[in-house]
């Protein structure tokens, strides 16, 4: 009998104490070693009757449910949690991408790189929160926690049917669903590719084990193949999952006939191409230094210590951090402890080995774990990112499994099933381990609450490293952000004690002083920007407004023009260009700029905006309202799009519908100019106390206006006693 038929049945039982008593040896035989014979097969409980996988049990899905509203309130607070400055920028609140359904964002989003990725079913994903939630970062949040759910009860079904052994499957579920590590995967919006690929993975395992089932060519083998298309989709690090198949061919045994290889041609196809194409964006964007790509020998270091490391914090997840210290990939600066790893794993595959035939659940969970950690292994090196919590989201099952195997063979052996008190001292192990995986989970959720307190917990977690100059420069900006200027620069100053040419943060400090008026200091920090990295555009792109600032138009003309070259299809930089002739009243040049920018980006709001400013002050009305309500369109939460909206619509002719744009703009953001501007209406169409009303609202959030206040004074001085007892 095919020895994945025997597993196939899974166990049963009337209660879960009476279910640990009739199954001792079933538990032990199935959790720790696969059965050598048919015949110990038939002990251990698994047979197959050719119906198909049998439910096992509502006390199955009873528990199975609690484990999901436990693995729910653990992540619950990541609910309340916002956007952060980490790549959440560019997959959301700035990506027009997802903006709309439209077939040109459908063509952008199948056919481009987001940040060095090719990834257009999470992109998809994304559109498909946005429409429903728009920029509420409530939605996104909820979505990564329900695609956890759903990873979580994949995995009870996904070991269910490897193990037969329902304790096993839901012990593994329930320590996937809450362990600490997969917080940066669930409550990290922008690692909602890492939830969404994980969800067709499990899924494509799952069909093909189905498929295993019939020993034949079925429904369930193409399903399992658009699965893992739909998988690389969402993230290339599915291109494992031909491997993992594999793996279960070997757990069950299956004969190396004909179908055992070819089956697995269509699998090992797409993943090349996707493999492939992962690789290409990644020297596109950078991403793999050319330099380091040949430096085998370190990259075989560091892939131990990978291995190694993942295993310690999953057993010891303290000091969890979303960037940990990078030492660099050069030998002579890794630490001593990256030498000692590969003796560690030398051994444990000595033991594996040996137990190759003998423990095939245990050589499974293992390989599983080190086959899905592959591409990340840093065999090809990439950026500043040795680890990262993400990166063993789906790896976790493999040890999951093989620790709850262990467990329950401990719990159900037949001394402790007749003794009550290693019964319950097991019990109460396994008790407190849950509980204080959820606390962990609970307070690791906090930390991503917003930027200040992500990088705020890096820092504390990572001082001193190389890499931490990405942690201080995204924690200043955070502040800075924030409107907390002082500690900003603190942060900043921080990240070039590191690293003196740092150019994001001398962009930044450059940018701070500007703001406040500090041109000189803002040029000398911004022009060290620029040495330390003249390929950027953005430090020419700050020059050059800090120029305007003092003044020096030729200059600032000089500096924008820089960054024009410097990236020619950068449409920011082009509507900094437009704004500086704008300003000199230069409408001609700045038009001809604004319509560049909308050439190069059709679904950049500020293109239209500033285009139809322009029209707007030639007095081509109609031209502009066109504009005005495309960008309001590409930008709904932006409040001076509806200022200017209502400017348009006044100007036309059109009250009402200026007056709820004005109304809008305020609801958006409160402005002095919008409010100025709607009293100004209210005063046109005579409706003073509506007038009065508005000035007084702005006044008290500290937007005086001594021209309005005249006006209001001049109108209600002449009309009678009570209206002007009730506007004073």
């Amino acid at each position: 009998m095919h020895e994945f038929q025997k597993k196939m049945e899974p166990t049963q039982a009337k209660s879960l104490w009476f279910f640990f008593k009739r199954n001792v040896q079933a538990a032990i035989n199935i959790s720790v070693c696969s059965p050598r014979s048919e015949a110990e097969g038939r002990k251990a409980g698994a047979s197959f009757k050719g119906r198909g996988f049998r439910s096992p049990g509502i006390k199955f899905y009873g528990a199975l449910a609690l484990i999901l509203i436990i693995t729910f309130l653990a992540f619950s607070p990541s609910l309340k949690n916002g956007f952060v400055n980490w790549d959440d920028e560019a997959y959301v609140k700035n990506n027009s991408a997802i903006k709309s359904f439209s077939l040109a964002h459908l063509k952008k989003i199948s056919t481009s790189f987001f940040i060095g990725h090719y990834q257009p079913l999470t992109i998809l994903s994304f559109a498909s929160t946005y429409h429903f939630f728009k920029q509420d970062p409530f939605g996104y949040h909820l979505t990564n926690l329900c695609l956890h759910i759903v990873n979580t009860a994949l995995v009870a079904w996904f070991v269910m049917m490897i193990s037969a052994n329902a304790p096993v499957a839901l012990l593994t579920a329930l320590l996937f669903g809450i362990h600490p590590m997969h917080v940066e995967s669930v409550a990290w919006i922008s690692e909602r590719k890492d939830v969404l690929y994980s969800l067709f993975f499990l899924g494509a395992l799952i069909s093909y084990l189905y498929y295993l089932r019939k020993g034949r060519l079925n429904g369930a083998y193409f399903i399992s193949l658009v699965l893992f298309l739909a998988s690389l989709l969402s993230k290339a690090m599915a291109m494992t999952l031909p491997l993992v198949l594999f793996l279960l061919d070997y757990l069950f045994s299956r004969k190396k006939t004909k179908e055992f290889w070819m089956d697995k041609i269509p699998f090992f196809t797409v993943a090349f191409v996707f493999a492939y194409m992962a690789l290409f964006a990644a020297f596109e964007s950078h991403a793999i230094r050319h330099s380091e790509f040949l430096n085998f020998f370190s990259s075989f270091i560091i892939a131990n210590f990978v291995l190694v490391f993942y295993i310690y914090k999953l057993l010891f997840p303290f000091g969890l951090c979303n960037l940990y210290p990078y030492s660099g990939l050069n030998l002579g600066d890794l630490p001593l402890i990256y030498f000692l790893t590969p003796v560690l794993v030398f051994a444990c595959g000595l033991l594996l080995f040996f137990a190759f035939k003998t423990r095939k659940n245990l050589v499974f969970g293992v390989l599983f774990y080190v086959v899905i950690l592959l591409p990340v292994l840093q065999f090809v090196p990439a950026g500043s990112i040795i680890v990262a919590d993400r990166y063993v989201y789906i790896a976790s099952i493999g040890f999951f499994y093989i620790a709850s195997s262990g467990f329950i063979a401990l719990l159900t052996r037949e001394r402790t099933l007749r003794s009550r008190k290693m019964q319950f001292v097991f019990l109460a192990f396994l008790s407190c381990l849950i509980a204080w995986g959820v606390f962990l989970t609970y307070e690791r959720c906090k930390v991503w609450k917003d930027s200040v307190t992500l990088w705020s917990d890096a820092v504390k977690n990572n001082p001193g490293a190389k890499n931490s100059t990405t942690i201080y420069n995204n924690l200043g900006k955070a502040l800075q952000d924030r409107g907390d200027r002082e500690r900003a620069i603190l942060s900043f100053k921080k990240t070039l004690s590191i690293q003196p040419r740092h150019y994001f943060a001398l962009n930044n400090l450059g940018s701070l002083a500007s703001e406040v008026g500090e041109q000189d200091r803002a040029i000398e920090f911004l022009k060290r920007a620029v040495a330390s990295e003249p390929a950027k555009p953005n430090a020419y792109m700050n020059l050059c407004v800090a120029y305007d600032r003092q003044g020096h138009f030729d200059r600032a003309l000089e500096a924008c023009q820089k960054a024009v070259e410097t990236k020619p299809d950068f449409a920011e930089a082009f509507a900094v260009l437009g704004m500086l002739y704008y300003n000199r009243n230069q409408m001609e040049a700045a038009g001809q700029c604004f319509k560049r920018v909308i050439e190069i980006n059709p679904d950049l709001g500020i293109g239209y905006r500033h285009l139809g400013t322009v029209f707007l002050s030639r007095g081509r009305n109609e031209e502009a309202l066109s504009l005005l309500k495309k960008a309001a369109i590409i930008d709904p939460l932006d409040g001076e799009n509806y200022n200017n909206l209502g400017v348009v619509h006044a100007r036309l002719g059109y009250d009402e519908e200026a007056v709820l744009s004005f109304k809008k703009a305020l609801a958006i953001k409160p402005s002095a100019v919008s409010y100025k501007n709607l009293t100004l209406l209210y005063l046109k169409k005579k409706r003073y106390e509506l007038a009065a009303q508005c000035y007084k609202e702005a006044d008290q959030l500290g937007f005086h206006d001594e021209s309005i206040q005249k006006k209001l004074n001049t109108v209600f001085g002449t009309q009678d006693s009570s209206k002007k007892d009730a506007y004073e």
